[in-house]
């Protein structure tokens, strides 16, 4: 790996890291809960669209809270107008788009489901990153690689998603070919990701914490439209 780039990303990155690892620290104490997983992919869901954070936590909670009942994935999959409901729920929170979020959570209960018996535990234990994402892209539509790595990384694996904000980084440090908006081949992606574990393993935290602390970083001066907007 480049050492001066691992340095630079390090030098951001460490005054960061006391945030990051209280984040992921109450991340994985909700991920000992059954079903600890299969919220967390319903976060991911809602924070994949470029939505500002505080608009995904909040529809996030109120699903949680407001359809507690029935957001397990056995009954999510079950039952006949799921997606109406959440998308009921999403609009009064606020959420920009309520039909196709709600549709894709449904999706994703069905995976659960027919794929792993409504437990994700076990399937987190055994597969690796590259099983899942397949899987899970090509069985959910809604969900692709931003947002199937995005959930991996949080619930423990080792990947990470390449968001605006870090492609505008990789392209000031001439990982990447500008322009930053443009997507990612798969080898782009995986170089990007290459760096952010070399930056893990230089700080020696899990390479969720090393993101994060990498993107609180550079969120600030490369903020996107004057919003803050995030995959975390």
């Amino acid at each position: 790996m480049n050492e001066p780039i691992s340095i630079a990303l390090a030098e951001l990155a460490r005054p960061r890291l006391p945030e990051a690892v209280e984040l992921f620290t109450s991340k994985r104490a909700a991920l000992r809960n059954e079903h600890g997983a299969w919220h967390e992919l319903i976060y991911c869901i809602l924070a994949g669209t470029q939505v500002p954070v505080e608009t995904a936590r909040r529809a996030h909670r109120s699903i949680l809270t407001e359809l507690a009942r029935e957001i397990e994935p056995c009954r999510l999959a079950s039952t006949v107008g799921s997606a109406e409901r959440i998308e009921v729920v999403l609009r009064a929170a606020g959420y920009r788009y309520p039909g196709i979020k709600s549709r894709a959570i449904v999706a994703a209960s069905v995976w659960v489901v027919d794929c792993h018996g409504g437990d994700l535990r076990g399937a987190l234990e055994s597969r690796g990153v590259a099983e899942l994402e397949r899987e899970l892209t090509r069985s959910v539509s809604g969900v692709g690689k931003k947002i199937a790595n995005h959930w991996l990384r949080n619930v423990g694996l080792d990947t990470c998603t390449i968001d605006i904000h870090l492609k505008r980084l990789f392209c000031e440090l001439g990982v990447l070919a500008p322009p930053a908006d443009r997507p990612l081949t798969d080898g782009e992606f995986e170089r990007c990701v290459s760096h952010v574990r070399a930056l893990s393993m230089l700080l020696k935290v899990p390479i969720a914490e090393a993101q994060y602390a990498l993107w609180l970083a550079v969120r600030g001066r490369l903020a996107i439209d004057g919003e803050e907007r995030s995959l975390w």
